[in-house]
C-alpha cells in the first residue's frame, strides 16, 4: 500500500491541474513526481510478479490471499490506464467544465440582461477573472507570460485567439496572444 498510496495522491493531484485550462509549473512537478513514483512502483510490482513466481510457497500464499490482495496485483495496471486516458481525452478538464456549465451560463444570461460582470469571482469549480469582449464574455483561468487561457462560447474568435479544446454545449478553453 506504501508504494500505491503516494501514486495515487500523485494521480489525483495531476488530474486536478489538468481540469484547469493552463495547467503551469504545479502541473511539470506533479509530473515529475508521479514519473518517479510510477517508475518506483512499476519496478516493485514486477519485483513481486518474480518472486511470485520463483516462490511456490509465497505463490501460494498469494493466491490464497487473492480476494483480500488482489488490489495490490490491479491497482498498478488501473493507474497507468487512467493516468494514459488523459492522453486522449483530457476527461478532468471536461468533467469539472461540466460541472461548472450552468454556471457559466447563468453568468452570460445575466450579463446579456444588462448586469456586466467584472473581475475576478468563483463561478462553479474555476476561479476566473471576466473580460468583456465585443463577442461576449472571456473567462480567464491561468494568466500565462504571454497569452491568458480561459473558457468562451462564442462562435467566431478573434484572429490572434486559439481553440485548444471544445468542452461541449459550445464552450471552448482557447489561448489568447497579444491582448496587453
Amino acid at each position: 500500500m506504501w508504494t500505491i498510496g503516494p501514486l495515487l495522491v500523485c494521480l489525483g493531484l495531476l488530474f486536478y491541474e489538468l481540469s484547469a485550462p493552463g495547467a503551469g509549473v504545479q502541473a511539470c512537478i506533479v509530473y515529475f513526481a508521479g514519473v518517479l513514483m510510477l517508475g518506483y512502483c512499476v519496478a516493485d510490482w514486477f519485483r513481486r510478479l518474480a518472486a511470485c513466481r520463483e516462490d511456490a510457497a509465497r505463490a501460494a500464499k498469494d493466491m490464497a490471499r487473492l480476494g483480500h490482495s488482489a488490489w495490490r496485483w490491479i491497482a498498478l495496471p488501473a493507474i497507468v490506464m487512467a493516468a494514459l486516458s488523459v492522453c486522449v481525452v483530457n476527461w478532468p478538464l471536461r468533467m469539472r467544465f461540466a460541472l461548472s456549465q450552468a454556471a457559466f451560463e447563468r453568468v452570460v444570461m445575466d450579463a446579456e440582461g444588462g448586469a456586466a460582470p467584472k473581475g475576478s469571482r468563483r463561478i462553479g469549480l474555476y476561479h476566473v477573472s471576466i473580460r468583456a469582449y465585443s463577442n461576449g464574455l472571456f473567462f480567464e483561468t491561468s494568466r500565462g507570460f504571454q497569452d491568458d487561457m480561459g473558457f468562451v462560447n462564442w462562435s467566431s474568435l478573434p484572429p490572434n485567439w486559439r481553440v485548444l479544446d471544445d468542452v461541449g454545449g459550445g464552450w471552448r478553453v482557447v489561448r489568447t496572444y497579444n491582448e496587453r
